[in-house]
């Protein structure tokens, strides 16, 4: 079943993608080949990224539904808040739901909790030069550490940059300070719409 993505919610937006998307002549560039080795392009892999997708919209929709209601009722500076202190709990209570590790991962962190590993980073390199060409981005199946993980795309768009934009243009001081006051170390900033923030990642337990 094809899944056009929708959600932009601010901080963070999927960049649409279809489980099924064709890829002609780009598919030596994907990571997911690492998995292919071991379980075998079929059906399987497919299944996986199809319910990880789902698992990581499901988050999304949950992180979004409430900053959309702190933005509205109380302004960028509560979203920053909210990020602060309640993100990582929704997400954990619902990978323990859903019975598998849901997390975002990033190049340039704002929490060093969601920094990529080291491993990690090429995956950055697969999806940039994707947007850059106008591809159709798609999961990246990869097998590591003895279980299947799936990533796919945050990409910023306007909303975004009320949080990730350049301080002192899309970045009010009041929200810039509170950026600064919870996270010291903050490199997620200086972004345009249509840019790569991060990777939403699942990781199935293992079989």
């Amino acid at each position: 079943m094809k899944k056009e993505l929708l959600l932009c919610a601010l901080p963070f937006a999927l960049l649409a993608c279809r489980g099924e998307a064709d890829r002609k002549g780009q598919e030596g560039s994907y990571p997911e080949k690492e998995a292919a080795v071991r379980i075998g392009q079929t059906a399987t892999t497919e299944q996986y990224r199809e319910t990880g997708l789902e698992y990581a919209m499901a988050v999304q929709a949950a992180l979004g539904k409430t900053l959309q209601e702190k933005i509205s009722k109380e302004g960028a500076p509560a979203a920053i808040e909210f990020c602060n202190l309640n993100a990582l709990a929704i997400t954990d209570s619902l990978s323990r739901e859903l019975g598998a590790t849901i997390s975002r991962i990033t190049d340039r962190p704002r929490n060093p909790q969601s920094a990529a590993s080291e491993g990690e980073m090429k995956y950055f390199s697969v999806y940039r030069k994707d947007l850059a060409e106008g591809h159709t981005a798609k999961g990246l199946v990869a097998l590591r550490e003895n279980r299947i993980h799936v990533y796919y795309p945050i990409v910023t768009n306007n909303l975004c940059l009320q949080c990730h934009g350049s301080p002192g243009m899309e970045i009010t001081p009041e929200v810039y300070s509170g950026i600064k006051e919870r996270y010291p170390e903050d490199r997620a900033v200086g972004y345009s719409a249509g840019e790569l923030r991060g990777l939403w990642k699942v990781a199935f337990p293992e079989n």
